[in-house]
C-alpha cells in the first residue's frame, strides 16, 4: 500500500474545534470528490495534547493525514486531478481557509505493518 502522509497544523488564531469543523465538513467533501475514486482511504489523526512519551520535541500540529492507495500510479493518477485548472484554484482557496500553508509537510510512504514478520507476528 502506497500512503501520502501530510502533517499540518490549523492557521494562526483558528480554534481547533473550528478546524476540526472545517477540514471534516469542507475540504473532505470537496477532495474526496475530486479524487475519491482513487482512494482507498482518507484518515485524519487529529492531536489530543501532549505525549506522555519524553522523546523528540513538543509537537506544533494539528493533524496527520494518510491518504491511503493501492499503488504509485493511483496516488499520480489523485494528484493529476487535484492539479486540473477546474480543481486546482478550488482546493488551494479551500486550504487557505484552514491551513498554515507554510508549515505543512507532506511525503509519499510505501507502508509496511506487523503482517511483515517485524513484531513476530
Amino acid at each position: 500500500m502506497i500512503k501520502m502522509i501530510a502533517i499540518l497544523k490549523r492557521k494562526t488564531g483558528m480554534s481547533m474545534e473550528d478546524f476540526k469543523r472545517h477540514y471534516d465538513t469542507s475540504h473532505v467533501p470537496l477532495v474526496s470528490g475530486i479524487m475519491g475514486k482513487y482512494l482507498k482511504a482518507y484518515v485524519r489523526n487529529y492531536s489530543d495534547g501532549a505525549s506522555p512519551f519524553p522523546v523528540g520535541k513538543p509537537n506544533e500540529f494539528d493533524c496527520v493525514t494518510e491518504f491511503h492507495y493501492d499503488s504509485m500510479e493511483d496516488l499520480l493518477a489523485a494528484a493529476a486531478e487535484i492539479e486540473k485548472p477546474e480543481n486546482a484554484p478550488l482546493v488551494r482557496a479551500d486550504e487557505l481557509r484552514f491551513l498554515d500553508i507554510d508549515n505543512v509537510v507532506v511525503f509519499v510512504a510505501n507502508t509496511r505493518d506487523n503482517r511483515d514478520g517485524v513484531f513476530g507476528g
